[in-house]
């Protein structure tokens, strides 16, 4: 997974070819796929990237790069 904060971009429109899917603080799901294994950390990311293979990777690190957004990855 791949959480991205940072300044207000079109990272979401860069992220729609992420086949996992993109999550946002607006949709249904965001809170339980942004825990963290460790309860002490409440992180609150603008996008959450689901990945499910090395090209949604590629594809969500590419976007945050060229948009000069910060990106956190953990794995599930």
């Amino acid at each position: 997974m791949v959480q991205a904060t940072g300044p207000q971009t079109d990272l979401g429109e860069a992220l729609a070819g992420v086949r996992g899917g993109v999550i946002g603080p607006g949709d249904v799901d965001y809170d339980e796929a942004r825990k963290l294994f460790n309860a002490m950390i409440d992180k609150r990311p603008r996008l959450i990237a689901r990945c499910v293979d090395v090209a949604d990777v590629i594809a969500a690190v590419n976007a945050a790069r060229d948009l000069g957004v910060d990106v956190t990855s953990y794995g599930v």
